[in-house]
């Protein structure tokens, strides 16, 4: 709807919170799904939310700490940050990962260290890359290490003089883009 009035124009991007949109019941892994062209940044924030039958999503006659619907220390609330750290590596996402701390229980080194962890590196090549290596009786033989191939001194060559000698070469994969940018707000 918003993207509709605003003519689908390309500046008018996201950065997406899953915080905000569990309390507002929404699919937050969904919504990286159906606007991952748009998702520009994200800030790395968990939320809870426990309602009673006095106290909804937020509460500004209580303290931070008693409210039903509060910003929590990652892996604390119903934010699965791992999942969308996958996500982001999927969609190859070039933007900022933003550690946005609002937790009232825990120090905010400890959410540093947590979003660390859970950085995803994506591989510069595929798994199975080694399979463009020619194909054959003879090659697959090699690649086996089924032959005894043997340099100019009658020594088994390692896999490294393998490489050099070229049974392995490499397929072009392309390039993609780390999820390694952290700041804390």
């Amino acid at each position: 709807m918003f993207l509709d009035r605003v003519g689908g124009h390309a500046r008018a991007n996201i950065l997406y919170d899953p915080s905000h949109l569990v309390p507002q019941a929404l699919d937050y892994l969904a919504f990286i799904d159906i606007y991952r062209d748009r998702i520009k940044m994200f800030h790395v924030k968990d939320t809870e939310l426990n309602p009673d039958g006095r106290v909804g999503v937020y509460d500004g006659c209580r303290s931070w700490v008693e409210w039903a619907g509060r910003f929590r220390s990652l892996g604390d609330g119903r934010v699965d940050s791992s999942v969308i750290f996958s996500k982001m590596a999927v969609n190859d996402f070039p933007g900022w990962a933003v550690l946005e701390w609002e937790c009232c229980l825990k120090h905010p080194e400890e959410e540093a260290l947590f979003i660390a962890d859970r950085i995803i590196r994506v591989p510069g090549k595929a798994f199975d890359d080694f399979a463009d290596g020619g194909s054959g009786e003879a090659t697959n033989r090699r690649l086996l290490g089924l032959d005894q191939s043997h340099d100019d001194r009658g020594a088994h060559r390692t896999g490294h003089d393998r490489r050099r000698a070229g049974c392995f070469r490499r397929s072009h994969v392309p390039h993609r883009r780390t999820l390694g940018r952290i700041t804390t707000t």
